[in-house]
């Protein structure tokens, strides 16, 4: 994911030569973001690879993917990824590259897509 503000595009060439030593770190500051700001979200601790799928109960995930691009923040839609059609259409995928301070910004902009999701785009939650 990315944000739409000042930044490029080009930002997320120079963070994928992220050390992986700092993936952990990232992955720990993504998590206790999330934890404080959305516990009712739900994940489980990646596998491999520096991205974070996470269910979001009782929600689309294509049409909380276009919300959260609405408050600056563009994450993937678990359909868009799935080989099986219909498989995953609760699920976003979030990678975490970025240090923690600017995932905490994604997050805090996640949270507010979060709880106006329902008058947005009318989705139950």
């Amino acid at each position: 994911f990315f944000f739409s503000s000042r930044r490029r595009h080009t930002r997320y060439i120079s963070v994928t030569g992220v050390q992986t030593c700092a993936l952990p770190i990232s992955l720990q500051a993504l998590t206790a973001a999330l934890k404080t700001r959305l516990p009712e979200w739900q994940w489980e601790a990646p596998l491999g690879g520096p991205h974070l799928w996470i269910r979001l109960p009782g929600t689309d995930a294509a049409g909380f993917a276009q919300l959260a691009l609405r408050k600056g923040v563009a994450v993937v839609a678990g359909p868009l990824l799935a080989a099986t059609p219909g498989v995953a259409k609760d699920r976003i995928r979030i990678p975490y590259y970025l240090p923690g301070e600017e995932l905490d910004i994604a997050v805090s902009r996640l949270e507010s897509a979060w709880r106006t999701r329902g008058r947005s785009i009318g989705l139950e939650g």
